[in-house]
């Protein structure tokens, strides 16, 4: 569901040619999903390293260039 809404929001916003603030946005949506990951359990919470393993099994969709027609 994540990935969509990324999908989503790079395909409108990239015909803009603002490449930069997209990959913003996905550092930012990475670290909101920690958040959330994170507030799921009371007794650990996510570290990095198990962050980064999660990313590495469910990547998150990158920004890629639109070349102009």
């Amino acid at each position: 569901m994540l990935n969509a809404k990324l999908r989503g929001h790079y395909g409108y916003y990239r015909r803009i040619g603002k490449v930069a603030r997209l990959r913003d946005l996905l550092y930012r949506a990475g670290r909101i999903w920690w958040r959330w990951l994170s507030r799921r359990s009371q007794r650990a919470r996510l570290t990095w390293p198990m962050m980064s393993r999660l990313l590495q099994r469910y990547p998150l969709a990158t920004p890629t260039l639109q070349r102009r027609a």
